[in-house]
């Protein structure tokens, strides 16, 4: 589903693991910036991509929580001339990541969340990449 990319599509699903750090752990504007390291395994063969960035989380007394993100992302998807998958133009990208869920245990809960990863237009061509999914939470 393109929501700030080009048409082209990619299919199959996308596994994705992604852990959050408890550093820096700095606090702004009532949330907390952390470090984050992920990635997302195509089952299809289309793009795959490994990340790392910093996200700033605020958390709700009642467990409901908003991650905001930004970093950089490496891919191992087509840079141009695809018929069938996304031309991304640089091997590595920026991405970024905005998610939304609710805690039901101190340690689990539930997300959506929706990624956008690009070259910002600093290569040719720049068609984007962009994720949206649910995701399980598991906090040690």
């Amino acid at each position: 589903m393109p929501v700030w990319s080009r048409s082209r599509q990619e299919g199959g699903v996308d596994f994705n693991a992604e852990f959050i750090f408890g550093f820096p752990n700095y606090r702004i504007f009532s949330g907390i910036v952390r470090t984050n390291l992920g990635f997302s395994l195509n089952n299809r063969g289309d793009t795959s991509k490994i990340y790392s960035g910093l996200l700033w989380e605020y958390m709700w007394d009642s467990g409901l929580f908003l991650n905001l993100g930004l970093g950089l992302a490496a891919h191992d998807g087509d840079l141009e001339n695809s018929d069938d998958k996304k031309e991304l133009g640089s091997r590595i990208l920026f991405r970024i990541p905005i998610e939304m869920g609710l805690l039901f245990t101190p340690h689990q809960g539930v997300s959506v969340m929706f990624d956008h990863v690009s070259n910002a237009y600093l290569a040719d061509p720049n068609e984007g990449l962009d994720t949206v999914g649910l995701r399980y939470t598991y906090r040690f």
